[in-house]
């Protein structure tokens, strides 16, 4: 197994992982209550988001679900998806394509 093939692989045992948790937490119920907001950050932390970054996204979410008035969880769900998707904007430049690069994975 090449390289890329075991990073792919890794890769994608993470991305199942955090489904698989956003999909038990997000259908415990409809209800979204203090606990619900603390399971949701522990969740990201738990999924490599990292807790600053878990912190931040927890808190706007939960403005912005107290602003929009998102009553359940599904609501919710979809509002993280888009949060995340903001963050995580595509850059214009390739940064591989300049220059010799070097990546380091962690975790």
């Amino acid at each position: 197994m090449s390289f890329f093939e075991r990073l792919k692989s890794g890769l994608s045992k993470s991305r199942e992982r955090i489904n698989e948790s956003l999909n038990v937490l997000f259908e415990m119920g409809p209800d979204v209550n203090p606990e619900f907001w603390d399971d949701l950050e522990e969740t990201l932390v738990l999924s490599d988001m990292g807790a600053p970054a878990s912190d931040k996204i927890v808190s706007e979410l939960q403005d912005y679900s107290t602003k929009k008035g998102l009553g359940g969880a599904g609501q919710v769900k979809k509002a993280l998806v888009e949060q995340i998707a903001e963050i995580f904007t595509p850059v214009e430049i390739d940064p591989f394509t300049q220059e010799k690069s070097c990546v380091l994975f962690v975790g």
